[in-house]
């Protein structure tokens, strides 16, 4: 960068690129073959010059005409890290509460997020169920344990028996209203699931299991990096069975 005097005065010149020397010396050829005067200022053409000051001058007419600028507020928004491509393992569900899918690998949350913090939950996939279905029920934690702070928690219900292929989703909206220690941290959450009603495919969602659950009040949570955190989504045979969730496709995003 250096200083150059031009008819306006002094001004500050930055080097051309390879690219725009290229492009310059290739319009003056043009100019040369068509007869037409030219006049380098600062290096580049005259003409050129004028005609990228009314091209600016019409675009800043634009943004002044609809009024002050203004940006979103918050960070980055979209998805927390890439959809699995292969295939996500069977979790089957025992009397003791398992994770529906590896937190780590699917729905993590880094340490020391800034917050508030908003994060989005959509999964999907099939479920099968024993000729005995029993009953079961879901928790929702904040953390990467079967320990970790309890978000949310269904009402236990009952699947259809000897299904096979039945669809469900899950869905939920996380919120960290704070981050920090165990003491310091606070979230909550609201989720919504269904299953179908037939053993295989597609159905009408099944009444018993089509539910909205969430947080009370606020809870506390820890985002720092003293402890590995992310969405523990949990579930449990209330009474005992062998029913499984496979699901298809987990996509974990965040809206700031």
């Amino acid at each position: 960068m250096g200083w150059r005097m031009d008819r306006d005065g002094a001004a500050i010149w930055e080097p051309m690129s390879l690219d725009d020397l290229a492009n310059r010396d290739e319009e003056i050829e043009f100019l040369d073959r068509k007869r037409r005067p030219w006049k380098l200022i600062n290096g580049l053409i005259e003409g050129s010059i004028a005609a990228n000051q009314r091209a600016w001058k019409g675009v800043l007419n634009e943004l002044q005409a609809k009024g002050e600028l203004t940006a979103l507020q918050g960070g980055f928004t979209g998805l927390e890290l890439t959809p699995a491509s292969g295939t996500i393992p069977t979790a089957t569900i025992l009397t003791t509460e398992v994770a529906m899918w590896a937190t780590a690998t699917y729905t993590p949350i880094a340490a020391n997020v800034q917050c508030p913090k908003a994060f989005i939950l959509r999964a999907f996939g099939i479920c099968t169920t024993a000729a005995t279905q029993g009953t079961m029920a879901f928790n929702m934690r904040m953390g990467q344990l079967i320990t970790s702070p309890l978000l949310a928690a269904s009402t236990t219900a009952a699947q259809t028996a000897s299904q096979t292929t039945t669809t469900f989703t899950m869905e939920g909206d996380i919120l960290i209203r704070r981050g920090g220690s165990a003491t310091n941290g606070a979230a909550t959450g609201a989720f919504k699931y269904h299953q179908g009603t037939t053993t295989t495919g597609g159905s009408a969602s099944l009444p018993a299991m089509e539910q909205i659950f969430g947080s009370t009040a606020e809870v506390a949570v820890q985002t720092d990096a003293g402890l590995a955190n992310g969405l523990w989504s949990g579930a449990i045979a209330v009474t005992s069975t062998t029913n499984t969730f496979t699901p298809l496709g987990i996509i974990w995003a965040s809206w700031n």
